[in-house]
C-alpha cells in the first residue's frame, strides 16, 4: 500500500522534490536515474502531466524494471507508463510483460544508451551495459512501447496519453481539422501533420457552407480553416470544433489561438480603452461557455481537440485549460507531434486488442 491511499488523500510518498506537492493522476515512472525521476517534476507539474507514483529503481542491485512492470500491470491507479532506461537485464521477461501492458496500458520510454559516449557514461553512472540502438528501438517497436530521445516529448507524450486513457478518447483513424486565427501557424501544423503520417483532408462543398455561414468573409474555409480574426471567441473555441467534428469528416481537431485573456483585457485598459463589466466577465463566460462543453464533446465522439496559443504554459489562462483537463499546447510545435503519437497508438491498441478477441 501506497500510506493507505486511495483512503486516505492527503498522504503522499514523494521521491520528486521535499517541498512540492505534484498533482496526482495516472501516470507512473520506473526509472533507472534519480535526475529522470525527480528533477522532472517542475516541467511535468507545469504542462499537467499528473505523475503519481515515480520509481528510482537505480543500478537494480535487489529488484529491478520488470518487477515494478509487473506491479503497474494490475495496479488500478496507473493507465500510462513512462520508463528511462540505461539497461534492460531480464530482456526475455521484459519483452513478454510489456506485449501484454501496451495494448491496455500506452508505455512511453526514453534509452540512455547507443553512442559510444552514452556508453561510458552509464558505465559511470550504474555500472550497466548499454545495448545497440538499433536493437533496443526494434525491441520498442515489436512491443508497442513509443520511443523518444527527448524530454520534454517523454512528459508530453506521458500527457497526451494520460488525458486519452482517463476520458477514454481515441481517434478512429488520421483525419486532422485545423482552425486557426493565424495563417502561419495553421500552414505550419498542416505541414508536419501531413510529414507526420496524418491527413489533413480538404473539407466538402456542404461542410464549407455550413462553415462560411459563420467564419468571416475574409476567411478560409478549406482545410486549415482561418478565421484571421473574429471578435466572436465562442466561434473559435466552440461552435467550429463542434461542426467539424459532427460532420463526420475528422478523426482529431486542433485549434490554435487561445490567449491569456486576462492579460489581454487588462493591457486594453491600461491602453485607455472603456473595459465594461460584460467585457470582465467574459474569461468566467468562456470557461463555462466552453470548457466543459468541450471536454463533454470530446468524449461523447472519442475525438480529441488540441488547443494552442503563443503564450507559455505558466500563464493563467492556460493553466487554466489544463486545470479542466483540456489538452493545450505552447504554440504549434506540439500539437501535430502529439497527435502522431496518439493516432499511432490507437491504430496498434486495436489491432492488438482485436486479436485477442
Amino acid at each position: 500500500a501506497w500510506y493507505r491511499y486511495p483512503e486516505k488523500e492527503e498522504a503522499y510518498i514523494n521521491t520528486f522534490w521535499p517541498y512540492m506537492i505534484p498533482r496526482r493522476g495516472n501516470i507512473s515512472l520506473i526509472s533507472q536515474s534519480g535526475t529522470i525521476a525527480a528533477q522532472t517534476f517542475w516541467h511535468a507539474k507545469e504542462i499537467g502531466a499528473k505523475i503519481s507514483k515515480s520509481i528510482s529503481v537505480g543500478n537494480e542491485r535487489n529488484i529491478d524494471m520488470v518487477d515494478f512492470l509487473e506491479y503497474f500491470k494490475d495496479d488500478g491507479q496507473t493507465q500510462v507508463i513512462g520508463l528511462y532506461i540505461e539497461e534492460i537485464k531480464r530482456g526475455k521477461e521484459f519483452i513478454n510483460l510489456v506485449k501484454k501492458i501496451t495494448p491496455n496500458k500506452p508505455i512511453v520510454a526514453m534509452y540512455a544508451g547507443g553512442t559510444q559516449a552514452a556508453t561510458r557514461s552509464i558505465m559511470s553512472h550504474t555500472g550497466s551495459l548499454g545495448a545497440n540502438e538499433k536493437i533496443v528501438k526494434a525491441v520498442f517497436d515489436s512491443t508497442g512501447i513509443i520511443y523518444t530521445n527527448s524530454v520534454m516529448e517523454f512528459l508530453h507524450y506521458l500527457r497526451t496519453f494520460s488525458f486519452a486513457q482517463e476520458y477514454k478518447v481515441f481517434p478512429k483513424g488520421k483525419k486532422v481539422g485545423i482552425i486557426t486565427d493565424s495563417g502561419g501557424s495553421g500552414s505550419m501544423m498542416a505541414k508536419t501533420a501531413e510529414l507526420y503520417g496524418l491527413k489533413v483532408p480538404e473539407f466538402s462543398r456542404e461542410l464549407k457552407k455550413m462553415l462560411f455561414e459563420i467564419i468571416p468573409s475574409t476567411a478560409s474555409a478549406a482545410n486549415p480553416i482561418d478565421v484571421t480574426f473574429d471578435v466572436n471567441f465562442f466561434n473559435l473555441f466552440n461552435k467550429l470544433p463542434k461542426i467539424v467534428i459532427k460532420s463526420g469528416e475528422v478523426d482529431a481537431v486542433i485549434v490554435y489561438g487561445v490567449f491569456d485573456f486576462d492579460e489581454v483585457l487588462d493591457t486594453m485598459e491600461k491602453s485607455g480603452m472603456v473595459i465594461d463589466e460584460e467585457m470582465k466577465g467574459f474569461s468566467t463566460m468562456i470557461e463555462r461557455a466552453v470548457l466543459k462543453p468541450i471536454k463533454r464533446l470530446m468524449k461523447k465522439y472519442s475525438i480529441p481537440i488540441y488547443f494552442a496559443g503563443p503564450f507559455p504554459y505558466k500563464y493563467p489562462w492556460f493553466q487554466k485549460f489544463l486545470s479542466h483537463d483540456i489538452p493545450i499546447f505552447e504554440l504549434w510545435d506540439y500539437p501535430t507531434k502529439c497527435l502522431k503519437i496518439l493516432c499511432n497508438y490507437a491504430q496498434y491498441r486495436r489491432e492488438q486488442l482485436n486479436n485477442i478477441n
